[in-house]
């Protein structure tokens, strides 16, 4: 039996930012009309990996995002640096 994983959620402080924040580092597009409140990036196949859903939560940020992707398959972690002067609270 093997598992796959469908989507992510991502609680934030703004959907829309996030959102494109990560499909810069992913290559992909963010789906159409982002708000602050919502923002998704849908995979167009089963080799770019799940769904990422933003969600706009009130509670402010209080530890580290952990979200930890196996390996550096698709070379995200050398995309990561020139993306990362952008700061989300």
């Amino acid at each position: 039996m093997s598992n796959s994983v469908l989507g992510l959620s991502i609680d934030c402080a703004d959907a829309a930012k996030l959102a494109q924040f990560w499909a810069d580092v992913l290559g992909r597009e963010v789906n159409p009309q982002p708000t602050a409140e919502f923002a998704a990036i849908d995979a167009n196949d089963s080799t770019q990996g799940p769904r990422l859903t933003f969600h706009q939560v009130p509670d402010a940020k209080t530890l580290k995002n952990r979200l930890h992707r196996p390996g550096d398959a698709q070379g995200i972690g050398s995309k990561l640096p020139a993306c990362s002067n952008t700061h989300f609270a």
